[in-house]
């Protein structure tokens, strides 16, 4: 590091899932988006939980994460909080990952919701894919020299995040 110069901010990634869990594609393209924003090591991943409910997708995205090394940050929400939550969360990240129960975004859907949140924000947003059909198990080559692209500035003094970064099969 140059002297003067202010050590980089670790990415603060956030997440959003169903209550339901992850399908194993979405868990699979979890593991390889993490597997990029981990370098450099300590970076933070952020995750909701709650007094009543089990959010199981969340569950299984801390896991994955702290596998990573990542420093796990979770936002409680007791009931009736959740939006709150939600937004605390989009306004602290720098990216979302969203593993949402349908791959066509719902109206009536806490995960989408947040989703819009976060583009409002204009956060970028990593779309997990169910991976109902083969074709959508995995995201394409071309989006994933994209994404490390968008992460990684191009370089590796740290990530420069830039646009949403959304996997659209249809």
């Amino acid at each position: 590091m140059e002297a003067g110069a202010e050590p980089a901010r670790p990415v603060r990634v956030g997440f959003t899932g169903t209550r339901r869990g992850m399908s194993q594609p979405q868990k699979d393209q979890l593991a390889f988006v993490l597997g990029i924003c981990c370098l450099p090591p300590g970076q933070e991943f952020h995750y909701g939980t709650h007094e009543s409910a089990v959010l199981l997708a969340d569950v299984e995205a801390a896991t994955i994460a702290a596998s990573f090394g990542f420093r796990l940050r979770p936002h409680y929400a007791r009931s009736g909080e959740e939006l709150q939550r939600d937004m605390e969360q989009v306004a602290s990240v720098d990216l979302l990952i969203a593993a949402p129960l349908t791959d066509r975004e719902k109206i009536r859907s806490d995960t989408w919701a947040t989703v819009r949140r976060a583009r409002a924000a204009r956060k970028p947003v990593v779309m997990l894919s169910r991976g109902d059909a083969a074709r959508r198990a995995a995201p394409p080559d071309h989006l994933r020299l994209e994404l490390v692209k968008r992460l990684t500035g191009g370089r590796h003094g740290g990530p420069r995040l830039t646009t949403d970064v959304t996997h659209h099969t249809d």
